[in-house]
């Protein structure tokens, strides 16, 4: 994958892995979108990247989707990387199933609508990209978090999936399986367990984007 010289998007763009993501790409010549829905950690970011474009959206709606796909059609390289991370007991009880829900939707759902409405843009360009941030949990599940585990498994499956329909376009399909990182997303997580930092496995990432390892 060329590195540079592209039109970025990236969900969850301002904190953590995504933010990390935006750095680099921005670093690297590429033109940055980045979705989010706190209008405040968007600002933010535009303070301190004002290169960047900040765009609020719920991408668990498929019209904020067909919207941004409208809006952005000269995007040639999409990061699905937004997420949530819910623990639950089963043992227990669920008190409140809505959230697991949203779990569901945004770590599945929104990114399988977000690759079904910017794919026929994709497929324009001479070169694009799919990059799918899913999880180490996705192939040895967290037990304390069984549904954020599973729908990290379901895009892992889904990205490999992709990657094989797509084979014969322009777009290369990348799954990137983060181990524990230092992000709000693991924020209250066991204190003693050791956290990747973010611009750590991004170079990493980087490296393997560059050489197309698409795993």
């Amino acid at each position: 994958m060329n590195t540079r010289n592209n039109v970025v998007l990236i969900t969850g763009g301002s904190s953590g892995i995504g933010l990390a993501l935006t750095k680099k790409f921005l670093s690297e010549d590429n033109q940055v979108i980045i979705i989010g829905r706190s209008v405040p950690k968007l600002e933010a970011v535009k303070r301190q990247f004002p290169k960047a474009i900040i765009e609020a959206a719920d991408i668990t709606d498929e019209k904020s989707i067909a919207m941004l796909a409208a809006k952005y059609q000269d995007v040639n390289v999409l990061v699905n990387n937004a997420g949530v991370h819910n623990e639950c007991s089963f043992k227990n009880g669920i008190e409140d199933f809505s959230k697991l829900r949203n779990e569901i939707e945004t770590n599945f759902i929104a990114p399988v609508m977000m690759a079904e409405k910017f794919i026929p843009l994709l497929a324009g360009h001479e070169r694009a990209a799919i990059i799918n941030i899913t999880s180490y949990f996705g192939i040895s599940p967290k037990p304390s978090a069984p549904i954020y585990s599973a729908t990290k498994a379901a895009m892992r499956s889904f990205t490999k999936s992709l990657r094989m329909q797509l084979m014969d376009t322009h777009i290369r399909v990348f799954d990137v399986a983060p181990p524990i990182t230092d992000t709000p997303l693991t924020a209250n997580s066991n204190p003693n367990v050791k956290k990747m930092n973010p611009e750590e496995l991004v170079e990493i990432v980087w490296e393997n984007l560059k050489k197309d390892k698409y795993d």
